[in-house]
Formats: C-alpha cells, sequence, structure tokens
C-alpha cells in the first residue's frame, strides 16, 4: 500500500472553479485516453518486459517529461495492465491534480509533491514507496519545470537511498502533436506508431556525492537522449 498522505487527490488548494475544471476533465479523460490508447500501435524496441512482469523488480524509472505520454501509453498497457505496481510523481498544482486523479482512474498511484520545490520532503514519500510498498516509481529527470532535457539529479539520489536501479526508458511516435508547454510535450495522434526502448539497469553507487551525482545525471542525459534515437530510428522500419 502507499502510505497515508502519500496518495493522490489533495484539492485543498483549489479555488471552486478549479475544482469544477477537475471534475469536467474527469469525464473527459480517462476515456479520451483510453480511445486513443486503443488506437495506438506500440512496439518495444529494447527491453524485457516479461522479466519486468516476472520478477515485479522494484526500480526507478526515468525518462524525459516530453516523452511522458509515449512512455505512459507503453506502461499502462505493456506493464500496469499486467499486475506491475507503479507510482509515480505528480505536482501540486491545478494541472497536476487533473493528471493525478486521471492516472490513479488508470491504475498508477501518485505522490504529490515536487523534487524542485520541497524537494527532500518529496524525495522521503518516495523512498517510502520504494522501500515499504513494493512499488516501482517512475519520475521525469528533467521535471516538473524543467529546463528540458537537462537532467537533474533527484531520480539519481531516489535510487542511490533506496538501493534499487534506475531503469531508462524512452519512446518516439511517427505521429505527434507537440505542445506549447515548457517540455513540448509529444501527444501521440490517433493510430501513431510508438517505439519504446528500455535501458539495462543502472545501479547508483551508495558512496557517491553530490559532484559525482553530477556527474552521472549528464551520463543519464546522454543515454536517455540515444534511447530516444534508437526508438526514432526503429521508427523508419517498416517492420515496425
Amino acid at each position: 500500500m502507499i502510505p497515508r498522505g502519500d496518495a493522490a487527490s489533495d484539492d485543498s488548494r483549489l479555488t471552486p472553479s478549479d475544482r469544477r475544471k477537475v471534475g469536467l476533465a474527469m469525464l473527459v479523460l480517462p476515456w479520451l485516453i483510453r480511445l486513443l490508447k486503443s488506437t495506438y500501435r506500440i512496439q518495444l524496441v529494447e527491453g524485457d518486459v516479461e522479466k519486468l512482469l516476472a520478477e515485479k523488480p522494484t526500480v526507478v524509472l526515468a525518462g524525459w517529461h516530453e516523452g511522458l505520454l509515449l512512455s505512459g501509453s507503453f506502461l499502462l498497457e505493456r506493464l500496469v495492465a499486467r499486475g506491475f505496481p507503479l507510482a509515480m510523481l505528480v505536482s501540486l498544482s491545478r494541472d497536476g491534480e487533473i493528471l493525478a486523479r486521471v492516472v490513479e482512474r488508470l491504475g498508477i498511484a501518485t505522490v504529490r509533491g515536487s523534487t524542485s520545490r520541497g524537494g527532500l520532503s518529496s524525495l522521503r514519500r518516495l523512498y517510502r514507496i520504494l522501500s515499504k510498498s513494493g512499488r516501482s516509481v517512475g519520475l521525469a529527470p528533467d521535471g516538473p519545470r524543467g529546463p528540458a532535457k537537462r537532467c537533474q539529479p533527484g531520480a539519481l539520489l531516489l535510487a542511490q537511498l533506496a538501493g534499487v536501479p534506475l531503469l531508462p526508458i524512452a519512446g518516439a511516435a511517427d505521429r505527434a502533436w507537440r505542445l506549447g508547454s515548457w517540455d513540448r510535450m509529444f501527444v501521440p495522434k490517433p493510430f501513431a506508431r510508438i517505439a519504446i526502448c528500455i535501458g539495462e539497469p543502472l545501479r547508483v553507487a551508495p558512496d557517491l556525492g553530490s559532484p559525482e551525482l553530477a556527474v552521472e545525471a549528464e551520463k543519464l542525459a546522454r543515454l536517455l537522449d540515444e534511447l530516444t534515437a534508437r526508438a526514432a530510428g526503429a521508427l523508419q522500419s517498416p517492420a515496425c
């Protein structure tokens, strides 16, 4: 179970207007996401899903914020729907409240907070998830406000403290809209082909300090860019 107080839906900061918008979004978005997802053709280019399902290891899944809907579609279809326990960090904003309620409805537990504002508190809650609930945690190392594709050390620090592997994940789509947000998030269009790459598990040595973690963050950023490029390359093949 998720520790009490860590799950989604703290709407105390929302105005009445915000609550109406959240309510409307809850009526529409889960249905729309399921409809769109049913049209996607998703291919795993790299990674071993069957091993993840068989062993259900506790890991930190890390991918760029721009690809959350790409990797999220894959995780929902190939892992969460088949019993892989997953939680994700969602911001305390109004948009975060909408996202939290939607992903809870789709089967992913949520933790409210930020790795930048009140970051230590959020990391403690995520640590409890990893160490006590048996759930894996999904994080965008460049979130929640960017800069885009600049890896912050939070995901690496969490994996280090919890003593669990970090699993990098990246994706690409052959047709997608790009939002006007800071991350320029991809929204796959109907009937899009999506390719996903899951890298090898990374272990973060327990004796690394802040300077070493900053170096590892740069390596993780390069790795995520490489996985994204390989996913995009796979879409050029007619077999995808």
